[in-house]
């Protein structure tokens, strides 16, 4: 089994922010007030709980990214996935089966209609040359076939 590298829980009592510190206590990790009042806790290896809840506090404002990256020794854009994370799935997205982004993969029935969508784009383009060509053999001012001047085109 590799060793677990990120995050690094502090023993001490450290500050995330102004408004909160965290403790690694036996294998609880631990959240203070400014008073020493736990907040949260959660076990030491339980991630998903570490991503939702540093997540939970950025987005609600209670401290910023930089301290998240320097009291866990995270990376700065693996706290940004998390809030984007959760700012799409709210607390599911940190639980449960992982989720796939849309169209990561196209089916059968998708690539045939976008096969017929790019045939359509090319007739339509074959069509306005057609009509570019015939307007300028007709002339300037010449109506063409199907085209009257009452008509309001």
């Amino acid at each position: 089994m590799p060793n677990k590298k990120l995050p690094v829980f502090p023993t001490e009592v450290t500050p995330i922010g102004p408004w909160m510190s965290v403790v690694l206590r036996g294998n609880q990790v631990v959240y203070l007030s400014p008073k020493g009042m736990t907040l949260r806790a959660h076990d030491d290896d339980d991630m998903e709980s570490f991503w939702f809840l540093t997540s939970e506090l950025y987005v609600c404002g209670n401290f910023k990214q930089a301290d998240v990256v320097r009291a866990f020794g995270v990376s700065a854009s693996s706290v940004g996935k998390s809030v984007k994370l959760y700012l799409a799935y709210g607390r599911s997205g940190f639980w449960g089966p992982p989720r796939r982004e849309l169209g990561m993969r196209k089916t059968g029935s998708v690539r045939e209609q976008m096969r017929q969508i790019r045939l359509d784009q090319a007739r339509g383009l074959e069509e306005l040359k057609l009509f570019r060509q015939a307007q300028a053999e007709a002339g300037a001012g010449a109506l063409l076939p199907g085209w009257s001047s009452n008509s309001g085109r």
